[in-house]
């Protein structure tokens, strides 16, 4: 990566500032979209992709997790609290 200084107009750089804030990028990653003549936004294929992508992600998440019974958990809180309560 290189840095370098550009002057750009006022008009110019109110716009790429508004869409970087817009796409949620940096300022420079804005500019260099733009130059590069690259696309803001995903295919259909592409976001496809990212989806099945994130799903593998999730589901060999949930599998390396503990098992949580939450009606378990919520009484055993409630039990832990009614001693911290009574004093026991």
């Amino acid at each position: 990566m290189i840095r370098t200084t550009v002057s750009l107009r006022e008009d110019v750089y109110d716009n790429l500032r508004r869409l970087a804030a817009a796409k949620r990028m940096s300022f420079s990653g804005v500019v260099n979209v733009k130059l590069a003549g690259e696309s803001f936004s995903l295919s259909e294929n592409e976001v496809k992709q990212k989806i099945k992508e994130s799903r593998e992600f999730f589901k060999k998440l949930a599998k390396s997790t503990p098992k949580i019974d939450p009606v378990k958990a919520v009484r055993e809180m409630r039990d832990e609290r009614l001693k911290q309560l009574v004093g026991e």
